[in-house]
């Protein structure tokens, strides 16, 4: 029984590694394109795009600037990177390392230029370890009906798995990888100790995914840091002395390396969203723009350059942004505090700036950068819509967002209510608390930290989030033994 069981996980994983692997390569590759963001990971490591198209074309080839050996690719995964020119330093690394190493190795197989680096290499990591967290979530009985618990699964692989999805695992811009992968890893589980699964396994699966998840952008941080709390009381409730010590203790450990992460952002990266908050944020569309800088700190005068991101340069914007006197008039003067202090002490605007996020929130992936690849004479900002009936879906809300986002909050809130009447154990309603209180930091974040700048791209970690908020719903209520659901199932059908 044992071994059917195992050979059956094993033909759900290969399965759906295939099912994958063949979304993104047929009938054409998909991915996105670089927005100028792909420049930080790849300056680690000496790469640039062959074609160097951009916005217009998802790049699947890369040049190596200063090629090794294997042996050296081989240490080098085991190496911290120190001298990023860029100044940027994150987890999604360790995943460039072992593609370069195994790139390498093919390189050398097929009597390839060392000089070339294939996409290949490091999509194979992400298609695994998507396979893997998909593979443990079907794999379990989530519901006692066995049809809820089919439709259960139906409803978590169509939220999430998508060609959107898989589009991501295609690009150098990992943050949006690790936001993905290993938020979901984690979440589910989150869900195996609901379901009281709590070998040393989970609990090491859980606090790699999370420290994964964090160390991939600054932001992501209070993400897990809350995650972190309906962990470490299920280890304090439910776990052994001995056990309790080492969880909380290695859960303390990853919120500290993560942190680190947060600490070594770059200074320029700070003054780049710092510029973008205030100039395409604040006063991006502000109605009264000169008082908005007075209420700021800052000289009035600052006010003419409202609405431009931070990589406008003169005549538009006759401030050199890294400029002494700009530094002294501008960047020593304000800070992310000060955005957020705005916003509160003038709600009207943050609700009007919240609704232009909810907007931005729709799409899932960006509609500015192209997800093929194109030729230079085909650089049309062309698009691969297939398997897109989630993002369908959810742009049909487009004009009326935050009434959507609006009805998601109060059914997740109505839905704590009932577990709570129910008596649901105190880890369920804190993992949901937990999850609610992550999406809603995710929901204002992008406009606090970055302004107007790239929404849309900002606000994926949200969408993950949102997702997740969603599929609890189904998790919760779904149940066609019930009276109540079979009700609502049919009173759409009668009108």
């Amino acid at each position: 029984m044992l071994k059917s069981n195992k050979i059956r996980i094993s033909a759900l994983f290969i399965f759906i590694v295939i099912a994958i692997t063949l979304l993104i390569y047929v009938p054409t590759a998909i991915g996105l394109a670089d927005n100028s963001d792909f420049n930080r990971t790849m300056r680690a490591f000496g790469l640039t795009s062959i074609s160097g198209l951009k916005y217009f074309s998802a790049e699947y080839g890369y040049k190596i600037s200063n090629p090794t050996t294997i042996v050296q690719y081989f240490i080098n995964m085991f190496l911290p990177v120190t001298d990023n020119p860029a100044g940027y330093y994150s987890t999604q690394f360790i995943f460039i390392k072992i593609a370069l190493f195994f790139n390498a190795l093919a390189n050398k197989l097929v009597q390839r230029d060392p000089s070339l680096f294939n996409m290949l290499f490091q999509t194979v990591q992400f298609i695994i370890i998507y396979a893997f967290a998909l593979v443990l979530f079907l794999k379990e009985k989530w519901k006692n009906n066995t049809y809820s618990n089919i439709a259960v699964k139906i409803v978590f692989a169509f939220i999430f798995f998508r060609l959107w999805l898989f589009g991501l695992l295609q690009l150098f811009f990992l943050e949006n990888q690790l936001h993905l992968f290993f938020l979901i890893l984690s979440f589910v589980l989150l869900l195996y100790l609901e379901k009281d699964k709590h070998s040393y396994f989970v609990y090491l699966g859980l606090i790699l995914s999370l420290f994964i998840f964090s160390g991939s952008k600054p932001a992501n941080f209070p993400s897990t840091l809350l995650l972190s709390v309906p962990l470490a009381y299920y280890a304090i409730k439910n776990e052994g002395m001995r056990k309790k010590i080492i969880i909380c203790v290695s859960v303390v450990v990853m919120l500290f390396a993560s942190y680190n992460y947060v600490k070594q952002a770059p200074e320029w990266m700070k003054n780049v969203t710092t510029f973008q908050a205030v100039f395409f944020g604040v006063l991006y569309n502000n109605p009264m723009p000169e008082q908005a800088t007075k209420d700021l700190g800052l000289p009035p005068e600052l006010s003419k350059v409202e609405s431009i991101n931070a990589y406008v340069e003169h005549p538009l914007n006759p401030y050199n942004n890294f400029d002494s006197d700009f530094q002294s008039l501008f960047f020593d003067r304000i800070s992310k505090i000060e955005v957020l202090k705005y916003y509160l002490t003038h709600p009207a605007f943050f609700a009007e700036k919240l609704d232009v996020s909810a907007e931005a929130a729709l799409p899932l992936r960006p509609t500015y950068l192209t997800n093929i690849n194109l030729s230079n004479e085909r650089a049309d900002l062309l698009f691969d819509f297939r398997m897109n009936v989630w993002e369908s879906i959810r742009k049909r809300f487009s004009g009326f967002a935050s009434v959507f986002l609006s009805i998601v909050l109060a059914l997740t809130l109505v839905n704590l209510i009932a577990l709570f009447r129910k008596k649901a154990s105190l880890y369920s309603i804190l993992l949901r608390l937990a999850l609610l209180g992550a999406a809603a930091g995710q929901f204002i974040i992008p406009i606090v930290s970055n302004g107007n700048a790239d929404l849309q791209k900002h606000m994926f970690l949200f969408n993950v989030h949102l997702d997740i908020l969603i599929f609890l719903l189904v998790l919760d209520n779904l149940d066609f033994r019930s009276r109540t659901f079979r009700r609502i199932g049919i009173a759409p059908c009668l009108f």
